[in-house]
């Protein structure tokens, strides 16, 4: 249903905003509107957007991360508008939104819903959870943030990002996270080293036994 609202849409900016947030995973607000795109800065095939600390519920100061042809529309988007912001008028978008969404399909559709699935296909992911959190605006679940270890270098986590969440995030290519596939490739991968180093100590043992015989 998402999908087929999204391609109903009567607009590029309207599919714009919802893809924005649905690869950002934060708050509609500290997106659209109060974060400048004289904050956003690119890396490699994504795009860093720096969300102030007085921008976001958790008050505290993060990064979302958006691929890089997203970012670039949204720029020439509110550079041909003249807004420092790429949707200032969000609220009155949304609200489009919502309309036709409840008028074609009798689903209302906000945007806290795409906060949500951000969450629900990073949960299925082995993406670690303080990471996703700290990309989302959220206080961490266990232990440090990533924000401890990121000291403003943030490869790691865009590294993070395109192994675990870009490629789920997409509203007009949906497919879910095969979450157990991979935890079976890292269970099966754990069972050969077991096995190899029971080996190894086997042959170690015959070997010592060797030499005390001698």
């Amino acid at each position: 249903m998402l999908k087929a609202i999204y391609q109903a849409l009567p607009r590029d900016e309207l599919r714009a905003i919802i893809d924005f947030q649905a690869y950002a995973g934060e708050r509609v607000a500290a997106l659209c509107s109060l974060t400048p795109v004289s904050d956003w800065t690119d890396h490699r095939k994504y795009t860093f957007i720096h969300i102030a600390s007085q921008n976001t519920k958790a008050r505290y100061a993060h990064i979302s991360i958006i691929p890089r042809p997203l970012a670039d529309y949204l720029r020439a988007y509110a550079k041909a508008l003249g807004r420092t912001s790429p949707f200032p008028n969000f609220e009155t978008q949304w609200r489009e939104i919502r309309q036709l969404g409840m008028s074609q399909f009798g689903i209302r559709l906000t945007s806290h819903y795409l906060r949500k699935r951000f969450a629900t296909i990073a949960s299925k992911t082995a993406m670690p959870v303080n990471s996703w959190d700290y990309l989302m605006g959220d206080k961490p679940s266990l232990g440090h943030h990533a924000e401890a270890y990121a000291l403003e270098d943030y490869s790691g986590l865009a590294e993070e990002y395109d192994r675990y969440l870009a490629p789920y995030l997409s509203i007009s290519d949906i497919h879910e996270p095969d979450a157990p596939k991979e935890a079976n490739k890292d269970v099966d991968a754990l069972l050969e080293t077991i096995k190899t180093l029971q080996e190894t100590i086997n042959l170690l043992k015959t070997q010592l036994a060797e030499a005390r015989a001698h």
